[in-house]
């Protein structure tokens, strides 16, 4: 029964099959989107505002919790923003972030709002490039990237002799 309501809640309604209705659809989409990025850039500012200025993290741990477990957020330039703009870390195994002291950020509350207005959070780390699926080059390239790195890395890569023919189609 659950899934019948998640179903019904996320497939189009018969109204949303009309042409029109389906392009406001989209446009309140988008606007909703812009709204949410601002939104999560001033939660952003908060955060890092609290743990430099007060040395309070609990607003970043929050928003963590939250935004972690969101397929529509770009929860790894979230964090990266914080850990570049704010005295927090990263912590993997407690998947949140902790106090991390330094001296180089920016305390001054006007100088930390001129700051971090000049980059947003989902700049500080880019967006991957959209590929084609059919897009065979693309594919290789990816392909040999990831194998040489888990060569270089020690790991055994199976039919590892196919990386050179592969590489000589692609370049």
């Amino acid at each position: 029964m659950e899934k019948q309501k998640t179903n019904r809640a996320i497939n189009p309604t018969a109204k949303q099959w009309d042409k029109a209705e389906v392009i406001k659809l989209i446009d309140n989409v988008g606007q909703q989107a812009q709204t949410v990025q601002n939104n999560i850039q001033r939660i952003a500012v908060v955060a890092i505002g609290y743990a430099n200025i007060h040395g309070d993290i609990t607003v970043a741990q929050r928003a963590c919790e939250v935004f972690s477990g969101k397929k529509g957020i770009r929860f790894n330039s979230f964090v990266k923003y914080l850990e570049v703009h704010g005295q927090m870390q990263w912590d993997a195994k407690a998947k949140t972030v902790t106090y991390m002291k330094r001296d180089s950020v920016i305390k001054d509350p006007a100088q930390l709002l001129e700051s971090l207005s000049v980059r947003k959070w989902y700049e500080a780390t880019p967006q991957e490039p959209v590929e084609s699926i059919y897009d065979v080059k693309a594919q290789i390239e990816k392909l040999i990237k990831a194998a040489t790195k888990a060569a270089d890395s020690g790991k055994k890569v199976s039919n590892a002799e196919l990386l050179e023919n592969l590489s000589n189609l692609v370049t």
